[in-house]
């Protein structure tokens, strides 16, 4: 004769419980640690018409602390002699690549990258007074001089470092410098690395760097939804349960 507990099938169904429990409790593990992962590194551009006719400041990554400052520099010698030099200086403990020409009353001049030139710690950056020169135009009656590596030059980037919260972070200016005439120099774009001390590359972005970003965020099960077992995660998956 065959005799079954009373309890029997209430210890099944516990015992299923118990499982479908440890599953979610796992999975709620899974889902917890993917939220604590760092954010993946990105490169964040700012497409931005900036004319430099006077001084103008760049701020790289938005937090309304500007971090480089473009001007000319000048001045003339009687009625014969001009000179104007622009320069970038930085404001955040930051410099620009760059290396010191023969023209060392004016130190270092900026370097003018092109695309896909590595902007990082193995880079030569360089400044004087936390300034560098871009370019330098003087003229003594009809004839005139230019020193630097951005004559004429259309498109070119500087690269640069700088601080954000104490911690380095490269990053690229996208600029144009047209000497003769009246000098005009235009920036066009500007970007940084979001991971500290992450090299970068002049020109580079984000893949979606200019798509508008949607978050998305997932929730683990709540205590009380583990707690009732398998109906619990059924409303866990529902597509109208809170926070999915």
């Amino acid at each position: 004769m065959n005799c079954e507990s009373p309890r029997g099938n209430g210890s099944q169904i516990t015992d299923q419980r118990l499982n479908v429990y440890s599953l979610a409790a796992a999975a709620a593990g899974v889902t917890v640690l993917a939220l604590l992962q760092p954010a993946e590194a990105k490169v964040v551009i700012t497409k931005k018409l900036v004319s430099i006719t006077e001084p103008v400041s760049i701020d790289l990554n938005n937090d309304g602390i500007p971090d480089f400052e473009f001007s000319f520099q000048g001045g003339s010698t009687g009625t014969c002699c001009r000179h104007t030099t622009l320069v970038a200086k930085a404001l955040t403990g930051g410099k620009v690549m760059g290396r010191k020409t023969s023209h060392e009353l004016l130190g270092p001049y900026a370097s003018a990258l092109v695309r896909g030139a590595k902007i990082g710690a193995a880079a030569h950056f360089s400044s004087a007074k936390g300034q560098i020169a871009i370019e330098h135009k003087s003229n003594h009656y009809s004839t005139f001089g230019y020193d630097g590596n951005w004559y004429l030059v259309s498109n070119r980037y500087l690269g640069v470092k700088f601080l954000i919260e104490g911690k380095t972070h490269y990053g690229w200016i996208r600029l144009s410098v047209n000497v003769p005439g009246n000098f005009a120099s235009t920036i066009t774009a500007y970007a940084y690395e979001t991971v500290a001390n992450k090299t970068v590359q002049a020109g580079e972005t984000s893949n979606a760097a200019d798509d508008s970003e949607t978050a998305v965020q997932s929730i683990a099960p709540s205590l009380g939804m583990l707690a009732a077992g398998v109906d619990g995660i059924a409303l866990w998956k529902r597509d109208d349960a809170p926070g999915i």
